[in-house]
């Protein structure tokens, strides 16, 4: 392998890590995090109606159905809990989002207003370039051409 592309390859994988690349890793490693943590709450929340039922069962027929209401409330909340969690930060994210979106929008739009006032010195400043050039050509007779007022302190 030539120099070249072992650079590029290098390149590459430290891009993988801690560029655009290294979001997607982080994605994908805090994604396996999460559902392992899952797993291990899914199972804890089995674990616990499973007891439930169990001792309901040893207290009657109707104690075993509050037993099973409780454990389906019980595995319920441990189930919407991390949707929960999940879904605040994925709304605080978008409100970051949204007020860069419009910081963005307002850089972009001041950027353009600035770009069509340097165009428009510009064309001016030609303008004034070209009639010094003809009042030149023409022997330099009569009054000097005057600048516009935009690029007057500029000359």
């Amino acid at each position: 392998m030539d120099g070249s592309s072992a650079d590029a390859l290098t390149d590459a994988i430290a891009s993988l890590l801690t560029g655009t690349g290294g979001g997607l890793l982080g994605v994908v490693i805090g994604a396996a995090v999460q559902r392992r943590r899952n797993r291990a709450e899914a199972d804890l929340a089995r674990a616990r109606a499973e007891q439930l039922l169990t001792d309901s069962t040893l207290a009657g027929h109707q104690s075993a159905s509050d037993a099973l209401a409780q454990a389906i409330r019980v595995q319920t909340e441990h189930l919407l809990q991390p949707l929960r969690s999940e879904i605040a930060r994925q709304g605080e994210q978008i409100a970051r989002q949204d007020e860069q979106i419009a910081r963005l929008r307002a850089e972009s739009e001041r950027l353009r207003a600035e770009r069509t006032a340097w165009r428009g010195r510009y064309w001016r400043a030609i303008d004034h370039i070209r009639a010094l050039i003809a009042w030149h050509a023409a022997g330099a007779q009569g009054p000097r051409p005057r600048p516009h007022r935009d690029i007057a302190t500029d000359i």
